[in-house]
């Protein structure tokens, strides 16, 4: 009989995007897996975009394999959006 240990490293951080702004603060994802994003029930917009960096100081807009710029529709406040681990794949 084979066992295995299997150890989820959890952690979370939080970004600010400053009153009258559109970017949030910078965030590393690198060598983690960005599984959700908990949307804080003052967030008063409706779309989130992303940016990513192979670098981490150069940052574009994010598109996914159809060339469909990155995002997320239909947002609302006090929401927790889950992502698929692949979608952020070596960004920083």
């Amino acid at each position: 009989m084979s066992q295995f240990n299997i150890t989820a490293r959890k952690a979370s951080a939080s970004v600010t995007i400053a009153s009258g702004q559109t970017v949030s603060t910078a965030l590393s994802v690198a060598g983690m897996d960005l599984v959700a994003v908990l949307i804080p029930s003052v967030f008063t917009g409706t779309t989130i975009t992303f940016q990513g960096s192979i670098d981490g100081s150069t940052f574009s807009a994010l598109y996914n394999h159809d060339g469909t710029a990155y995002s997320l529709t239909n947002v609302a406040a006090s929401r927790l959006i889950q992502f698929t681990a692949n979608d952020f794949i070596g960004m920083n």
